[in-house]
């Protein structure tokens, strides 16, 4: 808008400007509709029409008085406040657009930050995985190496005492502590090396106070293991004779030799034993180590089963007669040391099936047998099978008329005395006499 005079409102633009101040070609100026005149206009709103200021006294009178009009140089100040609401609109949407892209900044240097710090991580992990390996491959050729030398000497120096020199046997030392290549050490567990140092550290103190590490009972037996040493050392075993003096518990001598383990043996069922141990070099001793209560078990005897049609147990021997084929096992599982048993099988009368069998042997707690098969069907007298259990040695031998020179079993794990009857027939026709 100009500042000259006079001033006329044109149509195109929709301005206030004079005749020099045009500000397009053509531009079309309003005039009155009723006199040329082109100034202080007004529209009416009723009528439509575009009148000066005298002719819209002359039209509007009496009831055309109430004609709502508006002068066209109001126009500009409409336009000019639009304008003004347009350049707000457009600051705000400049401020919007500019808060948008900060916080998708934001939120790029923020995924870029979490890339880099998973990314040094994964380094970190990858550099500590790539030097344990390397610590495992020396492991590997260092035992590899060690294999092939011959006994060294070794000082350690003992807290409190003189050096102590230990024949070490690597190779058997090694093989003490397997070396695996296929799992690498991990962070939650200690190095191989370490539990190489900290079991040699312990072995070297041989004066130390010993602990049982685990012990096994059977009805007339127990076996006990206790931790041991590098060293030459000799251990004695005690066990209580159920008596206080003063009251102090007693103890008896049971065993001194360099073996840690031991098996007790001619001992009462069901009986609660106590036992201790102590290391001894020269004139020296450690210290007892807390006695150990192990009980013994039951007398060996034969489950109770639906296939047995009658059991008669005494204090030496067990009667039974298998009523349906099926397999029956001993209650006292057999662990360790040597076992043996002799079953006797009397026939009653004539047998009806002739193929009918007995599996005596032992089996394992999934009734898995493993034994010699005797067949009884065309047996007119008794027979008596003896049966011979080494479990140090896991084997078994099964000997019997038939075959005087017995059979020989490997076996493996805990076993079961077992007897399997094959008879089709209700009522096997023979009685068994056990006597373990």
């Amino acid at each position: 808008m100009c500042t000259h005079e006079p001033l006329y409102f044109t149509s195109c633009c929709q301005q206030q400007i004079c005749d020099k101040c045009y500000c397009c070609e053509n531009a079309t100026r309003y005039t009155c509709q009723r006199c040329p005149i082109q100034i202080n206009l007004v529209k009416c709103k009723i009528c439509n029409w575009i009148l000066c200021s005298l002719c819209d006294e002359t039209i509007h009178t009496d009831k055309f008085k109430s004609h709502e009009r508006a002068s066209l140089y109001n126009s500009n100040d409409e336009i000019t406040k639009q304008m003004q609401q347009m350049h707000l609109l457009d600051e705000y949407c400049a401020q919007t657009q500019q808060a948008l892209e900060n916080h998708f900044h934001d939120i790029q240097v923020n995924v870029n930050e979490a890339r880099e710090r998973m990314l040094k991580q994964i380094q970190i992990y990858k550099a500590k995985e790539l030097d344990q390996m390397n610590q495992r491959i020396v492991q590997i050729k260092s035992s590899s190496h060690i294999k092939h030398q011959p006994y060294q000497e070794h000082q350690f120096l003992l807290p409190n005492s003189e050096p102590v020199k230990l024949m070490l046997n690597q190779q058997d030392y090694v093989k003490a502590q397997p070396i695996s290549p296929r799992r690498p050490s991990t962070p939650a567990k200690r190095s191989q090396s370490m539990k190489k140092i900290e079991v040699l550290e312990e072995f070297c103190q041989t004066l130390d106070k010993r602990k049982f590490t685990s012990f096994q009972s059977q009805h007339n037996s127990i076996q006990l293991k206790w931790n041991n040493c590098l060293q030459k050392v000799q251990y004695q075993l005690e066990i209580g004779i159920g008596m206080r003096v003063q009251g102090v518990e007693q103890f008896k001598c049971i065993y001194v030799g360099e073996n840690p383990i031991f098996q007790a043996k001619d001992l009462q069922p069901k009986t609660t034993y106590r036992f201790r141990i102590q290391a001894i070099q020269g004139d020296k001793k450690s210290e007892f180590s807390d006695t150990l209560s192990v009980q013994t078990l039951y007398l060996p005897s034969i489950e109770d089963s639906q296939l047995i049609q009658r059991k008669f147990v005494s204090s030496s021997e067990i009667h039974m007669l298998f009523e349906r084929p099926g397999v029956v096992l001993g209650t006292n599982q057999i662990c360790f040391g040597i076992v043996s048993w002799e079953v006797k099988i009397i026939i009653n009368g004539s047998v009806e099936d002739l193929t009918a069998s007995l599996v005596i042997g032992v089996a394992n707690k999934q009734r898995k047998m493993v034994g010699c098969t005797i067949n009884y069907g065309y047996q007119r007298e008794s027979l008596i099978v003896k049966v011979f259990v080494n479990m140090d040695e896991k084997f078994m031998i099964v000997t019997s008329k038939i075959n005087p020179q017995g059979e020989k079993y490997s076996l493996s794990g805990p076993m079961y005395p077992a007897f399997q009857n094959k008879n089709a027939h209700k009522g096997s026709g023979c009685k068994l006499q056990l006597t373990f």
